[in-house]
């Protein structure tokens, strides 16, 4: 699966990242308000996306990253889970409610099987 791929090899980028800059990793700590998660997010989002692929395939690739982030920032030491969290809920509805809304919903927005694995 295309999306899986993409959530594994970023996400290990951001891992890497982090590990190796614990100025960057501090300061991000410090600074995480929403409005911060959002510019954050919108930058890594937009970075690992290939231009080529269809529209659907980018808001599902966008849609999954923001899962990813959001998962690997409840990890931070300092910060309360469901604030993170109440983030990611709140940029996923800011920023794709409408497209889910006009793919019908989440299963088709996703293309989500229910009895099939994903790697």
């Amino acid at each position: 699966m295309t999306i899986a791929k993409i959530l594994r090899e970023s996400g290990d980028s951001l891992d890497e990242e982090m590990q190796k800059n614990r100025s960057m990793f501090d300061q991000f700590r410090r600074a995480l308000c929403y409005d911060f998660y959002k510019d954050f997010l919108n930058t890594y989002i937009g970075q690992p996306v290939p231009l080529t692929e269809p529209e659907v395939e980018k808001k599902r690739t966008a849609v999954a990253l923001c899962f990813d982030v959001t998962s690997k920032l409840t990890t931070l030491d300092n910060q309360p889970m469901n604030k993170v969290l109440g983030f990611g809920a709140h940029y996923i509805k800011e920023y794709f409610t409408p497209w889910v809304e006009s793919q019908g919903g989440w299963e088709k927005a996703l293309d989500m099987e229910t009895d099939k694995e994903v790697e």
